[in-house]
C-alpha cells in the first residue's frame, strides 16, 4: 500500500507540474506585442524538456547500472530540487507576470455546455441572447468545440508515443546494438526520441520559419499537424520494417 500511494503522489505531483509550467511561461508574453515570442516559446520549452529527458535518459541508466536504483533517483531529485528552489526565488523576487485566478475555466465549460444541451443552443447561453455568459466565452467555447476532433486524432499518435519506453525497450533488446566496439544499453536507445525532438527544433525555429517568413508562408496550425502525422506514419512504418527484420534474423544472446 505504501508503495501504491507513492505512485499516487507521483501522479499528482507530476500532473500538477505539467498542467501549469507551459501555460505559466505563456503568460509572460503579451498576447499582441510578443506573438512570435510565445511560438519560440513553445518550440525551445518543448525542446528543453527532450534536452532534460536526454540528460536523464543517460545519466539513469549508467548510474543505475553502475550504482543502484537509490543512485539513480537521487540525480532527479537534485533536479527537482534546484528547479523548485528557483522558482520560489522568482517568484518571491517579483519575476514573473501572475495572473489571477478566474476560476476552473474546465467547471465553467461544463456548466455552458449542460445548459447548452437544456436549451438546445449555445448562442442562447449569450448575454446579447437573455443567457447568463459572456459572449465571447461562448465563442471561446465553439472553437474548442471544433478542436475536439483534431484532439480524436491525436490519439493514435499518442498511443504509438508511448510505445517508446515499453515495445521500444523490447525492440532494443532483440537487436544487434554494437557500435564501434560498444554495446549500447537498451535503455538508452530510447535517448534516440529528444536527441531528434532538440535538432528538429533548432532545425524548424532558426532554419525553417525564418525562411518561410521571409518568403511570405506562415503555415496554419492544422498543416503543420498534418505534416507532424505524416512523420510520425513513416516513422511507424519503419519501426515495423524494423520489427520485421529482427523476427525474420532473430538475435539471441
Amino acid at each position: 500500500m505504501v508503495h501504491l500511494a507513492l505512485l499516487v503522489l507521483i501522479t499528482i505531483g507530476g500532473g500538477g507540474i505539467k498542467s501549469c509550467v507551459n501555460v505559466m511561461g505563456a503568460y509572460q508574453f503579451h498576447p499582441e506585442y510578443h506573438k512570435d515570442g510565445i511560438t519560440k516559446y513553445y518550440t525551445y520549452f518543448y525542446a528543453s524538456i527532450n534536452v532534460g529527458s536526454l540528460i536523464g535518459g543517460i545519466a539513469t541508466p549508467i548510474a543505475l547500472q553502475e550504482a543502484n536504483f537509490t543512485v539513480a533517483l537521487i540525480i532527479p531529485l537534485v533536479a527537482f530540487v534546484i528547479a523548485t528552489l528557483s522558482f520560489l526565488v522568482g517568484g518571491l523576487l517579483g519575476r514573473f507576470v501572475k495572473a489571477k485566478p478566474q476560476g476552473s475555466a474546465v467547471l465553467r465549460i461544463l456548466q455552458v455546455m449542460i445548459s447548452a444541451i437544456r436549451k438546445c443552443s449555445l448562442e442562447k447561453n449569450k448575454k446579447s441572447h437573455g443567457g447568463q455568459y459572456d459572449d465571447g466565452f461562448i465563442e471561446d467555447v465553439k472553437a474548442l468545440l471544433r478542436l475536439v476532433p483534431l484532439f480524436c486524432l491525436i490519439i493514435p499518435f499518442v498511443i504509438a508515443y508511448v510505445n517508446l519506453s515499453t515495445a521500444y525497450l523490447t525492440q532494443a533488446q532483440k537487436m544487434d546494438r554494437r557500435t564501434f566496439n560498444f554495446e549500447i544499453p537498451p535503455a538508452l536507445m530510447v535517448n534516440v526520441d529528444p536527441i531528434a525532438v532538440v535538432v528538429n527544433s533548432f532545425i524548424i525555429t532558426s532554419i525553417l520559419y525564418p525562411i518561410l517568413k521571409k518568403r511570405g508562408i506562415v503555415l496554419p496550425v492544422l498543416v503543420r499537424s498534418f505534416i507532424g502525422s505524416i512523420l510520425g506514419i513513416v516513422s511507424l512504418i519503419c519501426a515495423i520494417i524494423v520489427e520485421l527484420q529482427i523476427k525474420s534474423n532473430p538475435l539471441f544472446t
